[in-house]
């Protein structure tokens, strides 16, 4: 194998693709990066046996053929390589040669037969989305899968669609976020559950995409592709809460104000919470108070008086700051509305600027 090529192009597509690799002591090939040139082109490909991708550059091939090595060696190479526009790359017996400038490398090689195969995915449905909006509905909803493994449904990302938007939607059953986008095509699809470790993956793979991806998925796995990129995924078996039905119809009390002001009261209370970050939200709409306070015995406390527009019944309730914070930092725009249900009831948070994202926080039990 002989092929040269350009080395920012290279050393960005190996250092995507060294994320996907595996940790396995058990097996070490995963944490291996398969190369393979063939005419025009650089293959790429790396797998932890719960998510396969496989990336492709264009390269000079003088001549084909296929290597394994060491992901993590590759990329720290790479990323310390003279400054130069092209890498030569040869294969010499058990060894790779990296050419740059007049920097020789010799990586040490991985059995090519040991690395596994990565699935080829029959789907049993498709859908086809910008990658922008794949990206931006993923990311949108993420901070809301649970982090445990103990239910797999809740430490996924649901996606389906009807005839007008594709839902992305994820819960820890603390909070709930919901990312709905407009389609560009009159299909609909079923839903599926992709791990949302995984779904980190598809964002950080397909974030610079701005062609459309298509998706394929059946009931074991689920392919993105766009051109230069696949990424194959197990899917999580079971059922997506009804989510549906805890979203409030309407709300009692509501609130809109500036969002930077917000999260300004919120961080100077959290400073003041223990463990469970617990705040205080006190409104008054016939007094105009809307008041945000923390405390901590061995501590202090802190109280902020925000200026809002309100409007509904007084309501006084308690919430995990974080909760609310990490809404802050997915919404667009500079105000945020607040819609308190009552006591025991999720706090629906929205903006103004993004009629498609819904934010659910559960209050915390007083």
């Amino acid at each position: 194998m002989k092929f040269e090529c350009i080395k920012e192009k290279l050393k960005a597509a190996v250092v995507i693709a060294e994320k996907a690799t595996g940790k396995n002591m058990s097996l070490p090939i995963l944490s291996g990066l398969y190369l393979e040139a063939i005419p025009h082109k650089l293959i790429l490909r790396a797998t932890n046996l719960d998510i396969g991708l496989e990336l492709e550059i264009n390269a000079k091939i003088e001549i084909p053929g296929k290597v394994v090595v060491s992901a993590s060696v590759l990329a720290s190479f790479l990323s310390v390589a003279p400054d130069d526009e092209r890498i030569k790359v040869e294969l010499i017996g058990n060894n790779l040669s990296l050419s740059v400038k007049k920097n020789n490398t010799i990586i040490r090689t991985l059995p090519v037969e040991d690395f596994p195969s990565i699935p080829v995915v029959k789907g049993e449905e498709t859908a086809v989305i910008s990658g922008g909006d794949l990206v931006s509905g993923l990311r949108a909803v993420l901070p809301a899968a649970a982090s445990s493994d103990i239910r797999p449904e809740l430490g996924s990302v649901y996606v389906y669609s009807d005839s007008e938007y594709v839902y992305f939607v994820a819960t820890d059953s603390f909070r709930l976020a919901e990312k709905k986008i407009k389609k560009d095509n009159p299909t609909s699809f079923s839903g599926v559950l992709l791990p949302a470790r995984n779904a980190l993956e598809v964002v950080r793979v397909f974030e610079n995409t701005q062609d459309s991806v298509q998706i394929e998925f059946n009931k074991n796995q689920i392919v993105f592709i766009a051109e230069g990129a696949s990424l194959v995924s197990r899917v999580v078996s079971g059922n997506f809460p009804n989510y549906k039905a805890i979203i409030p119809k309407e709300g009692k009390t509501k609130v809109l104000l500036s969002k930077k002001e917000l999260l300004s009261a919120l961080r100077g209370a959290s400073l003041f919470t223990d463990k469970t970050g617990e705040v205080v939200l006190r409104l008054n709409p016939s007094e105009g108070l809307f008041e945000i306070s923390g405390k901590k015995d061995d501590t202090g406390e802190n109280t902020a008086n925000l200026e809002a527009s309100l409007e509904g019944e007084a309501v006084t309730m308690h919430f995990n700051s974080r909760y609310i914070m990490d809404a802050m930092a997915i919404l667009s725009g500079d105000l945020v509305s607040l819609s308190f249900s009552g006591q025991g009831k999720p706090l629906v948070i929205t903006s103004p600027k993004d009629t498609g994202f819904l934010y659910l926080a559960m209050p915390l039990a007083r």
